[in-house]
């Protein structure tokens, strides 16, 4: 992989399962802020709508 490409996905947003944080703040499709929860609660909120 050549470094440009590595600085591209670099830049990306974090997706999923590829968080780094132990914890994130969770805004809902209607703007609606669901608050500070860890990346598992996220995905699982996020599987059951």
């Amino acid at each position: 992989m050549c470094v440009i490409e590595k600085r591209r996905k670099r830049d990306l947003p974090q997706i999923n399962e590829f968080f780094r944080f132990p914890k994130i703040r969770v805004i809902a499709t209607d703007a609606q802020q669901l608050g500070i929860i860890t990346p598992q609660e996220a995905l699982t909120m996020a599987e059951d709508k």
